[in-house]
């Protein structure tokens, strides 16, 4: 389906695409970064999931956790970790990686 009002001139709307099974959303999660090697129409392309508004206020809690804890850890460790969120709806998380 095509998102928002069709506008006069060269405005490009977004597409809210579904697709049957789960797995074949994750499997097109996972090839995304082949777009970092396409041709030129293709390289603009953005694609994210569609979270509910509760989702993305999850989401964004998770990614403040995690700016903070990485501030946090950086002031008293030697150590350089970074802190990233991972995961998808219900399943997200926080987790601590080695730079």
């Amino acid at each position: 389906f095509r998102l928002g009002k069709r506008v006069s001139g060269n405005k490009d709307r977004p597409l809210l695409v579904g697709f049957k099974s789960e797995e074949k959303k994750q499997e097109l999660m996972r090839r995304l970064k082949m777009l970092k090697e396409a041709r030129d129409p293709f390289k603009n392309l953005g694609i994210g999931h569609d979270l509910t508004p509760a989702q993305r206020a999850n989401v964004r809690k998770a990614v403040e956790t995690a700016k903070k804890s990485e501030q946090e850890d950086t002031e008293g460790s030697a150590e350089n970790w970074k802190y990233r969120v991972v995961g998808q709806n219900t399943r997200i998380k926080v987790i601590k990686i080695k730079q």
